[in-house]
Parts: structure tokens; C-alpha cells; sequence
């Protein structure tokens, strides 16, 4: 009798698992991203972000899932075409992920590390260490999607919770506009 029941909580449990990982979807996202600062008289920058993403349900519902990725973002702020500050991240979004029927909408918090930073002061390299921004950021993020089979569209913006640098007041902030294919 121990071995039946020991069986059967076995079986449930690769079954559940098994559930569960079929109800996993992965795939990538990539689009337009337009960031900006507190920092009077600069202003927005553009650039673009990619990666990995990856969906899972929250126990058996269908409504609730857990998303998380991998991605590369650009992100940074500008005063004209030849005076800006590029930050390049690597960000790990984590969000709670509400889905009612085709429609989604998500928020969370995302850890971004810095990779690489440009700063152009009159077309010229000016990067110091006293302009130079903060290896980590750790940006709240909340947007608005839909899912159309395995493609997805959606709106996503993120504001910076530290600051970047040593300038008072200076969160970025972005607003990321793309597609992606979940499997």
C-alpha cells in the first residue's frame, strides 16, 4: 500500500510538472525604445532593445503568469545630436503578468547592468570618471500588451527607482514599443 501511494504521488508530480512545462512559452521581444532624464534641458534619446522572454502560469491558472527574460537595452538621455550619454544594459525583467483572453497588462522591476556608456560632448569622447553613470540601475516597469497566437505587441515603460549618476534628481526613464514570438 506505501508503494502505491508513493507511486501515485510520484506520477502526480511528473505529470504536474510536465503540465507545467507545456504551459511555458519562450521566444524573444525586440523594438523602439525612447528614454529621457529629470535633468533639466536635456532631452529623449533613441534607441532599442532584444532578447529572450519567457512566460509561466502560476499554479494551474490560465490568468496569472510569472514573465522574466534576458535583454539588451540601450538607454540615456541627450542635449543636442552631438551631446548625449548612452548607458547599454543587460536587464533581467521579472513582472506579474495578468492575461484576459488575448489582452495582457504586467508590471514589475527589472536589474539592469551597465555594459558600455557613450558620453558625446560636441562630437567628442568626454567620458570621466566624474561623468561616468552607476554599473547598476534597478528600474519598476508596467505595460499593456496583446497576443495574437504566438506574436505579441505591447507597450511597456520602465522608471529608474536610483540614481544614474552623481547629477541630483537624474532617474531615467524609458518607454520600450515592440513585438515579439512566444512559443
Amino acid at each position: 500500500m506505501k508503494r502505491i501511494g508513493l507511486s501515485v504521488v510520484l506520477v502526480s508530480l511528473v505529470t504536474l510538472v510536465g503540465l507545467n512545462a507545456q504551459e511555458r512559452k519562450s521566444g524573444f521581444r525586440a523594438g523602439y525604445l525612447r528614454s529621457a532624464t529629470e535633468i533639466e534641458g536635456t532631452s529623449g534619446l533613441s534607441g532599442f532593445y532584444v532578447g529572450f522572454a519567457h512566460d509561466r502560469p502560476i499554479g494551474q491558472s490560465k490568468v496569472l503568469w510569472v514573465h522574466g527574460g534576458t535583454e539588451y537595452t540601450q538607454a540615456g538621455w541627450s542635449i543636442s545630436d552631438d551631446t548625449f550619454n548612452r548607458l547599454h544594459y543587460i536587464s533581467l525583467p521579472t513582472a506579474l503578468k495578468v492575461k484576459l483572453g488575448p489582452v495582457f497588462i504586467q508590471g514589475g522591476l527589472a536589474l539592469n547592468f551597465k555594459v558600455a556608456e557613450r558620453v558625446y560632448v560636441f562630437g567628442e569622447d568626454a567620458k570621466t570618471d566624474d561623468n561616468k553613470s552607476k554599473i547598476f540601475n534597478l528600474p519598476l516597469h508596467a505595460g499593456l500588451g496583446l497576443m495574437l497566437g504566438p506574436v505579441m505587441v505591447e507597450a511597456r515603460y520602465n522608471h529608474g527607482l536610483l540614481t544614474v549618476n552623481n547629477d541630483a534628481g537624474n532617474h531615467v526613464g524609458y518607454l520600450q514599443l515592440g513585438a515579439g514570438l512566444l512559443f
